[in-house]
C-alpha cells in the first residue's frame, strides 16, 4: 500500500511490527514418551519520527503471520513489515519442532530477530518464547509465543504439546500478522 500524507503533514511518527513467527509442532508419542514444540518469536518492533519527504509515495508493506508447524514440523517465519528506504522490521523466527523424548519433554526458548532498522526513537528485538513443558502423565504447559510490544500484532505463535501416552501430534499455532500506524504532524 503506497503512503500519500494528508495535505498539510510537515512530519510523521510511526509504530511498526513485524509479524510473528508460527509455533513448531509436537511430534506423535508413544508410551511413555512426550513432546512439546517451541513458540514463535515475535516480530521487531520499532518508532521513529520522520519528516514526510522521507515517507510520502513509498510503499508500506505489513509482514504477514508465520504458519504453525504441523505435528512434529516447525513453524514458519513472519514476514517483515516495512517502507523502503525509511525503516526495516524483521518477522519473528518460527518455533522449532518438538522432539520426542521418553520422560519430560522440555521446549527451550527460541532465538530473537535481529534489531530493526531506521527506528530513530526506539528499537526492539523480537521476544523469545517462553518454556513449554510436556510429560508423559498428560500435563502440559505450552510454549507460549513471544509477546509483541504492540500487544497481539506481531506476536509469536505457541508450540504444540503432547503430553499422552501413545498420542498423535499437534500442530502449532499460527503467529499474528504485522501492524503499522503512520500519524501525521502539520
Amino acid at each position: 500500500q503506497t503512503y500519500t500524507e494528508t495535505p498539510g503533514t510537515k512530519n510523521c511518527y510511526v509504530r511498526a511490527v513485524a509479524g510473528g513467527g508460527g509455533g513448531g509442532g509436537a511430534a506423535i508419542t508413544g508410551a511413555g514418551q512426550a513432546s512439546a514444540g517451541m513458540g514463535g518469536g515475535s516480530g521487531a518492533y520499532l518508532e521513529g519520527y520522520y519528516p514526510v519527504a522521507s515517507l510520502s509515495g513509498k510503499t508500506l508493506n505489513i509482514g504477514t503471520a508465520g504458519a504453525g508447524g504441523g505435528a512434529g514440523l516447525a513453524g514458519g517465519g513472519g514476514g517483515a513489515t516495512n517502507m523502503s528506504g525509511v525503516f526495516f522490521c524483521l518477522g519473528g523466527f518460527g518455533g522449532d519442532s518438538g522432539g520426542v523424548v521418553t520422560g519430560t519433554a522440555v521446549a527451550a526458548q527460541g532465538d530473537t530477530a535481529a534489531n530493526p532498522t531506521g527506528g530513530n526513537v526506539l528499537s526492539v528485538r523480537s521476544a523469545v518464547s517462553s518454556l513449554g513443558i510436556a510429560v508423559p502423565t498428560g500435563q502440559v504447559a505450552r510454549a507460549l509465543g513471544g509477546i509483541s510490544p504492540f500487544g497481539r500484532w506481531g506476536s509469536g505463535g505457541s508450540g504444540g504439546s503432547v503430553g499422552q501416552n501413545s498420542a498423535s501430534g499437534q500442530s502449532g499455532y499460527d503467529g499474528e500478522v504485522g501492524y503499522a500506524i503512520i500519524y501525521e504532524y502539520a
